[in-house]
């Protein structure tokens, strides 16, 4: 085998045992919307490209990021609207309660609202599969964590 041979093989190793170096914004979203399908929940493309879905009345997203596709990011935005100063006041303590008690959940102010997330790193395409639906549940946990601190 010649230099060339042998430095494609390697590139394409590399790839094959990393395979999330590769993927692209549309392979991250085909990905996920897979994974919607075989939880039985429709997907969509919003237009920021994320992956948008409705489950338990709410409606959540998975941040697609290409230029970090080891990071899976589940989100439930827009779960409390912020109306006052004092309200904030009391959101952020709500929120320091749950990101105090909560692995991997994390709730933070967007535009005057309150957003939930589930973060996690992934190591290989597809680690989240196994996680998606406990993501599901800290996010559901949360809420209702932060609802009571709320009251």
């Amino acid at each position: 085998m010649n230099k060339l041979t042998l430095a494609l093989l390697a590139l394409a190793f590399v790839f094959v045992a990393n395979p999330l170096a590769a993927q692209s914004a549309e392979e991250l979203q085909m990905m996920y919307l897979n994974v919607l399908e075989k939880n039985e929940l429709a997907g969509t493309i919003d237009g920021d490209g994320d992956v948008q879905f409705e489950y338990n009345n709410f409606t959540y997203f998975i941040d697609v990021d290409e230029n970090d596709p080891e990071y899976f990011g589940l989100v439930l935005a827009n779960i409390w609207p912020i109306e006052s100063e004092m309200e904030r006041l009391q959101v952020l303590k709500a929120a320091d309660v749950v990101n105090a008690n909560k692995k991997v959940g994390k709730v933070y102010i967007n535009n005057d609202n309150v957003w939930i997330t589930y973060e996690d790193i992934q190591k290989e395409v597809g680690d989240f599969e196994a996680y998606f639906k406990r993501g599901l549940e800290i996010i559901a946990q949360s809420v209702s964590m932060f609802r009571e601190e709320m009251n």
